[in-house]
């Protein structure tokens, strides 16, 4: 059987496989952290809603605030229509972003990323938009995820590489919760929804009260990623704009930090196998009675799990598993199993020929994991091993899980004793 994982080039092989190896140490400097917002308003016989100010926050070279605001000319409004005024406002912007950004990487000796919160579903298309008007198509990239949500906007501009991140995707809670939680100052005062009119034109001072409304946003959500980012590098050694979400986060962090360990990839047919055995987490529901009831839930299964021993290395393929050889067993297995028809609530999963999973009884085959077929044979299931692929054994997560417990029962005593001193 040929390896999948290898392909031929040049006449020589040379392998695909992506192991998940420990990551190093950067010794390098944080990345130049920028923030944007764009305030939209609903414009006489529009249905939708249109950009009318931009505000960029970010820390000079002397780690001084600076701020600068890019608002809609209603004179290019009247003079030279809607379109040109709002195209006008974005080259302004573009052109001040791209010299800005020059400027900080040279001086900084590093990159810069641009952060706004929710670029994803609400920012980003304005500011994608923008670029295809105003620029060659090819100079503009995004990565988006299934829900067609903008993960990452990148675009050449003056020659400058520039890239925009969702903040929201890093951290997904509302930007007043963000400045709390980084103990940074948040807004000020509210929007009011009297400034979603073009009419606030004319209108200078209450103009100027959104305009300062709108620096709010770029500048709180600063404050609180500068905070982030320290906090993330002094503890981790991870800078938040070299990531995507709370998911790369936390997976870098634990790269970085705890995996001590390759966790070898798996090959085409390993994978096919092993991936029969995939089912999620259970979803039935049963209509119950009782009285004088206990109810209890359970928290934290998936850590608990977690600090079990994993599969690391694989060992062998078996094309037949004795049973009497199944307790030395470490793998992913096929076997034929029987549920007794007196159980109740059904434990193993089953993908049916409609590829729906059931919760059956009765007698079928399927592949699992062989510590879950253990434990349901304890509870009177019935299982006759067939074939396997045999893995050695290793604690992967046990420091990473362990070290959030504590910072969790930390993070509790700290509140109590909040609660207590009030």
């Amino acid at each position: 059987m040929s390896n999948k994982n290898i392909i031929i080039k040049n006449n020589k092989a040379i392998s695909n496989r992506r192991d998940f190896t420990p990551l190093k140490y950067s010794k390098g400097k944080l990345m130049n952290i920028l923030t944007m917002d764009i305030e939209t308003m609903k414009y006489p016989g529009n249905t939708v809603q249109l950009p009318v100010l931009i505000t960029i926050a970010h820390l000079d070279v002397s780690n001084k605030q600076e701020m600068t605001t890019f608002l809609l000319d209603k004179k290019i409004i009247t003079d030279k229509g809607l379109d040109y005024a709002i195209d006008s406002m974005w080259m302004r912007m573009f052109n001040y972003l791209s010299k800005t950004v020059e400027s900080l990487n040279k001086q900084n000796s590093n990159k810069s990323v641009i952060f706004m919160h929710n670029l994803g579903a609400f920012d980003g298309f304005f500011l994608f938009q923008a670029l295809i008007n105003l620029f060659d198509r090819k100079d503009s990239q995004t990565i988006i995820d299934k829900e067609h949500d903008f993960i990452q906007i990148t675009a050449k501009i003056n020659n400058i590489q520039l890239v925009w991140k969702d903040s929201l995707r890093i951290f997904d809670v509302k930007l007043d919760e963000l400045c709390q939680t980084f103990e940074v100052k948040g807004k000020l005062n509210k929007y009011n929804a009297k400034w979603n009119n073009l009419e606030l034109f004319n209108d200078e001072k209450e103009l100027q009260i959104f305009i300062d409304y709108a620096k709010q946003d770029s500048l709180s959500l600063l404050n609180a990623l500068i905070k982030a980012q320290q906090i993330y590098w002094s503890n981790y050694n991870v800078d938040i704009s070299s990531i995507w979400s709370t998911s790369t986060l936390s997976l870098k962090i634990f790269r970085l930090n705890f995996l001590n360990k390759i966790i070898p990839s798996l090959t085409q047919a390993q994978d096919h196998y092993i991936r029969k055995g995939y089912f999620g987490g259970a979803t039935d529901h049963y209509k119950l009675y009782g009285e004088n009831l206990y109810y209890y839930d359970i928290n934290s299964l998936y850590p608990s799990v977690m600090l079990k021993l994993m599969p690391l290395n694989h060992i062998k393929y078996h094309n037949s598993i004795k049973k009497e050889n199944f307790n030395n067993f470490f793998g992913f297995c096929l076997a034929e199993i029987e549920c007794p028809k007196n159980i109740n609530i059904p434990l193993l999963p089953y993908r049916n020929s409609n590829n729906e999973v059931i919760y059956p009884t009765g007698i079928w085959k399927g592949v699992y994991f062989s510590e879950l077929l253990k434990n349901v044979i304890k509870q009177g299931y019935k299982v006759k091993p067939i074939d396997g692929h045999e893995f050695s054994k290793a604690y992967l997560f046990t420091n990473y899980v362990d070290i959030v417990i504590i910072l969790f029962f930390l993070s509790i005593k700290e509140i109590i004793n909040i609660a207590l001193s009030k």
